[in-house]
């Protein structure tokens, strides 16, 4: 199955490639592995929703995704790795990310990304105490990436910079 994956990964074909680890996920008895086999499903559904053809692939697509994010964050809270808060708190940050994709208004998107960037933050925290540096890297991309969307949303100068205020400083 593994293999089947990787040549479906290496054609770009990601919905397929997701299948393939469902697949593999279904046989999974470590929770640990079943965790990182979820994030594999999440980015595979991320990928393939950039190649829906309908509005309406798209959102079926990422909301697979934000299933598997917090499938993930679930099976991470249950580990015993010392990492697990970190990690939970990282996959909930994402299926906010990913969820604010669907969001039908601006005020919706503002609210899921400040969600976002809450657990974001929580992750930061516990990866600096596991000295996690890698995954301490990731999220700061992510929150970058929240906080740069959640600016973009607002309409006037002054709401960008109490959002900015707001998130940079909390």
């Amino acid at each position: 199955m593994f293999m089947g994956a990787f040549k479906a990964e290496k054609a770009y074909k990601w919905l397929e490639a997701a299948k393939f680890h469902e697949q593999a996920l279904k046989n999974e008895t470590n929770k640990d592995v079943a965790a990182e086999s979820l994030k594999k499903i999440e980015f595979c559904y991320s990928l393939a929703s950039r190649q829906a053809h309908s509005p309406e692939d798209f959102k079926k697509l990422r909301q697979l995704s934000v299933e598997a994010y917090e499938m993930a964050a679930k099976l991470f809270c249950e580990s015993t790795a010392m990492e697990k808060e970190g990690r939970s708190s990282e996959c909930l940050s994402l299926a906010h990310y990913t969820r604010s994709w669907l969001a039908s208004n601006s005020v919706q998107k503002c609210e899921i990304l400040s969600k976002c960037f809450s657990n974001g933050l929580n992750a930061l925290e516990a990866f600096k105490k596991s000295a996690d540096n890698l995954n301490s890297a990731k999220t700061c991309t992510l929150l970058a990436q929240c906080m740069f969307d959640l600016v973009s949303i607002t309409s006037q100068t002054e709401e960008k910079l109490e959002v900015a205020k707001k998130n940079y400083l909390s």
